[in-house]
């Protein structure tokens, strides 16, 4: 995939309607992985106490047709974009969609980041700052992408 180019990356979080098990997720992730390669996005997914943060990289019609059939999806409710923004390089360059083990206690730890987050996991409360000091997170290694 081009390192280069004109994009769009999305990061939102919702809620699970229920609780899911690990392996629940890495179904979806694979499922995921597999229409992104074709769709020609990537990004990575977080799942901690029933609760989705998740960044879609790519072209800015997919990306936003793809957030739109998310929107639809029935395992999830309380969609919030955090971040919309163009971009010229992919965060997540080579993964069609990666995991991160992290939970809300190591992400509280984050420098910028509120200890809220770990309270109920409080959506409305996680805003552009706390986004970026996730994704400058995994950008700079200081929290993990694993393969499913």
């Amino acid at each position: 995939m081009p390192q280069t180019e004109n994009l769009l990356r999305l990061v939102y979080a919702s809620r699970a309607t229920q609780e899911m098990s690990f392996n629940r997720v890495l179904t979806i992730i694979a499922k995921s992985r597999s229409a992104n390669k074709v769709r020609d996005v990537t990004g990575m997914l977080l799942y901690d106490g029933g609760v989705f943060v998740q960044v879609l990289e790519g072209a800015p019609e997919t990306v936003r047709g793809l957030y739109a059939a998310i929107e639809r999806d029935p395992r999830h409710h309380s969609l919030k974009v955090l971040l919309e923004e163009q971009t010229r390089t992919r965060l997540f360059c080579g993964w069609s969609m990666g995991h991160s083990g992290a939970t809300a206690k190591d992400i509280a730890g984050l420098p910028g980041m509120s200890d809220a987050f770990l309270d109920g996991h409080d959506l409305d409360r996680l805003g552009e700052t706390q986004v970026r000091a996730l994704l400058e997170a995994f950008r700079k290694g200081t929290l993990t992408l694993q393969p499913a």
